[in-house]
């Protein structure tokens, strides 16, 4: 068990580790850190982000370790930047001790050491039926597969009589059949009655952009950048919400 006191303010969070363990202060405002008078460690933070490790107070936002005088700067810089770049802490056993105390703490507070802030995720484009691309004609052509598709409703995609399917798809490295093969070969059995030889001989109708790309070729690849009009003007393009 670590026993800290713990004091909040509108700018910043103190904590007072037991037996004297110096203090860690976070600062949550711009502008707000100010330097300490004791040796201390100022850690840059970036989302919750601890990616660098400096003694002088020239990072902002940032957290601030100040020490007991017992333990020297210089050995806890190293090893708490051992500890950011997500290697193994080395120090005396004291040192040690002392920075697993720290990380511990700024944990539970939600930071974590790690030398490259995480980049966000890009979002996942959103797209919007609308009733003009009903009357629009999409086209496959690639992958093996030749289709004529239409967004008829929100959750209708028609792929019109005569399309060609891919014959064949690919294996997983380890030789085992993957998701998107799984998943086309479904859609097809399901649609087995209107298909002859690899051609369609009915309409079909799917639920979405991506169950057309499993059924006509297997997946694989983003079909919103697949299937275009007659002036090869992407599905996405049309539809993508700005």
């Amino acid at each position: 068990m670590l026993e800290t006191t713990v004091q909040f303010a509108e700018e910043k969070v103190i904590i007072l580790p037991e037996n004297n363990q110096g203090k860690i202060v976070i600062y949550y405002k711009k502008g707000k850190t100010q330097p300490s008078e004791a040796p201390s460690l100022y850690l840059a933070c970036q989302e919750k982000n601890i990616y660098k490790i400096e003694t002088t107070p020239n990072l902002d936002p940032t957290i601030v370790i100040t020490p007991p005088e017992a333990l020297p700067i210089t050995a806890l810089t190293q090893s708490f930047t051992h500890l950011v770049n997500e290697d193994k802490v080395r120090g005396s056993s004291e040192i040690i001790q002392y920075v697993e105390n720290c990380q511990l703490l700024l944990e539970k507070f939600g930071f974590i050491f790690q030398s490259k802030p995480q980049k966000k995720r890009p979002v996942k484009a959103q797209h919007r039926f609308r009733k003009e691309l009903s009357t629009i004609e999409f086209y496959v052509d690639d992958f093996e597969a030749k289709a004529t598709v239409i967004w008829q409703k929100r959750n209708e995609m028609c792929i019109k009589k005569g399309a060609i399917l891919r014959p064949t798809y690919a294996l997983n490295k380890d030789g085992s059949v993957g998701l998107n093969a799984r998943m086309g070969m479904q859609l097809r059995q399901e649609q087995a009655d209107k298909i002859n030889d690899f051609t369609t001989i009915d309409d079909i109708v799917l639920k979405s952009v991506n169950e057309v790309g499993l059924f006509l070729y297997f997946g694989g690849t983003n079909g919103w950048l697949v299937l275009t009009d007659k002036n090869n003007k992407t599905i996405d393009e049309w539809s993508a919400v700005k």
